[in-house]
């Protein structure tokens, strides 16, 4: 195995808030993977750098935790960028969760996989690798797992067959990867990737969590406040993004001043969204569409939700199950969702979000709307904003 590194620092800076400790705890078990493959982390208040590693290490296990993307990328880069059998830690809903084109996909390269009722066990790779073949992906970030490991273990080809879904991710890490001076190019039958070199000479700037900026927007339109987030970087390749464009169609005011969204009037209609290019976005959006339904007595249509079940809940199902039990009429079938006006819950009512963060937020804007309701299992936001509720107030 050759890792492409150069052993020169990378350094990672956050450039508002409270920086990276705020970040959830995904980023904290991401730390974590990277010590154990052998990286150096040096933290401040506003920058990580971290500094490439550990080619004598032998093994290991990896603290995944509940992060679906970590938990496809950590094994993935163990198994094609080092040697040694490495045993993989997932917790919470990721135990129960499976990424099976993507274990197929490194058992075919000729990985050691150990996979039982949930997530992947362990991983092994060996000195004579052949390219990946990803075929019949579930998830964006199957194909993102094997283009990192492939940059980082000195390029070459990774095969895919069938669609990919969720387009505006795969061009989100496709940027990330250049940073690092690797490149995808399409071929016949899958990508070529080349190698990356682990020596950018600026840091590399974490912007905005568009997912985290999206549940902002939707509360602001929701309540009616001014409320201000800052706007994508020039040329963000972050799909979720389209909340503007998705908030817009039912007749929201979102203005941009000074780098700066501010949200400066409620939705006015109901809408038909298409959201196969961003499903993350269809928790805070469902939440507007109950606002419309209960303020001005419209229904919402949500299509390209295919991949919402495969998430840390089965998403289609919870989301219309709270919207219900609030009074509202929802109906879910694989990939569409209809949301329609209903009596409007006026009594408490505690919602479950399945230990689901995106669960959790969804299920608060709505509280937005009909005050009474709360939400059970709302630890589950340590995942990715800690600091949400008290956003909230």
């Amino acid at each position: 195995m050759i890792s492409a590194s150069s052993g020169l620092p990378v350094s990672l800076s956050f450039p508002s808030g409270d920086g990276w400790s705020s970040a959830g705890d995904d980023i904290a078990h991401g730390l974590l993977c990277a010590e154990a493959l052998g990286a150096k982390v040096d933290k401040s208040t506003h920058l990580l750098r971290l500094t490439p590693g550990g080619r004598e290490i032998r093994g290991g296990s990896l603290p995944v935790g509940e992060a679906g993307f970590l938990g496809r990328v950590a094994p993935t880069c163990a198994a094609l960028c080092r040697e040694g059998l490495w045993e993989i830690q997932a917790s919470g809903t990721l135990q129960e969760r499976s990424s099976p084109a993507l274990w197929s996909a490194l058992a075919g390269s000729g990985v050691q996989v150990r996979v039982g009722s949930g997530w992947i066990g362990s991983v092994e790779g060996s000195d004579s690798l052949r390219p990946p073949h990803l075929r019949h992906a579930r998830s964006s970030q199957e194909l993102t797992a094997l283009w990192v490991a492939t940059a980082c273990s000195g390029g070459g080809d990774v095969l895919v067959s069938g669609e990919v879904p969720s387009a505006p991710y795969l061009s989100l890490s496709e940027e990330s990867l250049g940073f690092f001076g690797a490149k995808v190019e399409a071929i016949d039958g899958g990508f070529h990737v080349s190698a990356a070199i682990l020596s950018p000479k600026v840091p590399l700037l974490v912007e905005v969590d568009a997912s985290a900026a999206a549940v902002a927007l939707a509360a602001g339109c929701i309540s009616g406040v001014e409320l201000r987030v800052p706007a994508p970087m020039f040329g963000s390749s972050q799909g979720d993004w389209r909340i503007i464009e998705h908030l817009r169609a039912f007749g929201c005011l979102i203005d941009v001043e000074e780098g700066e969204l501010i949200t400066k009037g409620g939705p006015t209609g109901g809408a038909r969204l298409d959201l196969s290019g961003e499903p993350d976005l269809a928790p805070p959006i469902t939440a507007v569409a109950a606002h419309v339904a209960l303020t001005r007595g419209e229904s919402t249509v949500l299509s390209g939700l295919h991949t919402l079940d495969g998430k840390e809940s089965p998403r289609g199902a919870v989301l219309c199950d709270g919207l219900q039990r609030v009074g509202f009429q929802c109906d879910w079938e694989d990939p569409v969702m209809r949301i329609g006006p209903g009596a409007g819950a006026r009594h408490a009512v505690c919602l479950d979000s399945r230990g689901d963060h995106r669960m959790a937020f969804a299920f608060a804007l709505l509280g937005v709307s009909l005050p009474g309701v709360s939400v059970g299992g709302a630890g589950s936001i340590a995942k990715s904003w800690p600091n949400f509720w008290a956003s909230m107030t």
